[in-house]
């Protein structure tokens, strides 16, 4: 196996409401590695978006560490912060997050102008994946005329598009019905080892979770493998 893209240490999220605290993650430990997806499952509100966004840099721990690549993100200033999110880590969220106002193509490439890529980058790239992910003849359709399986897949080719290094998913079947589902299951589960991305997919979807390569079980702020 090869060397974990992720170490998580010891890692903890506490919330305060005056004297008391609630402890959605309690010393968490876990490897992430290259080309495998990760399922974490657990009751609605055990944690599982929590350690997402941790994992993503979008929230900060209350203690412990993540590692990613062996720097630990505890030492990135905000700037630093930005840039690893948007080159290092790919998004792909149950209501799917989409601008409606523009196109499928125009969604895609807009972590790689924010990153400064020229305008032909961009667009190649966004064409490439939007082409991965069967959108090819879709690229100028606005994302508000597209269906809900045609727009997770517009932002299944987003999360993509900056080459990340871990793909993180949360509950992304969730607004689909079951044969929607089944299809963007088909395409996320390929996507790991096709990229060498590790990926890490909070799902109730019982049928998602059993074709990932592991699983993690929250609950009451412990993080387990099966």
């Amino acid at each position: 196996m090869p060397e974990p893209l992720v170490r998580v240490k010891n890692l903890s999220k506490i919330y305060r409401s005056g004297a008391e605290e609630l402890r959605v993650i309690d010393g968490a430990s876990f490897e992430l590695h290259p080309g495998e997806a990760v399922a974490l499952v657990g009751e609605s509100g055990a944690g599982k978006t929590t350690l997402l966004h941790l994992l993503g840099a979008l929230d900060l721990s209350s203690g412990g560490e993540i590692y990613v690549e062996g720097r630990r993100l505890s030492e990135y200033d905000e700037a630093a912060l930005a840039t690893f999110r948007n080159r290092s880590i790919g998004y792909v969220w149950q209501s799917y997050h989409l601008l409606p106002e523009f196109t499928a193509i125009e969604n895609v490439m807009m972590p790689l102008l924010i990153g400064a890529v020229t305008h032909g980058e961009a667009e190649t790239q966004a064409r490439r994946r939007l082409a991965e992910v069967g959108l090819a003849d879709r690229a100028t359709h606005q994302a508000g005329e597209l269906s809900g399986g045609e727009q997770q897949r517009v932002a299944i080719a987003r999360a993509l598009v900056t080459s990340p290094k871990l793909l993180l998913a949360d509950e992304p079947t969730g607004n689909l019905d079951q044969h929607t589902a089944e299809a963007i299951i088909d395409l996320i589960i390929s996507l790991p080892r096709n990229h060498q991305v590790a990926a890490v997919i909070a799902t109730h979807n019982v049928n998602f979770a059993a074709r990932c390569d592991r699983t993690f079980h929250i609950n009451s702020g412990e993080v387990r493998q099966a």
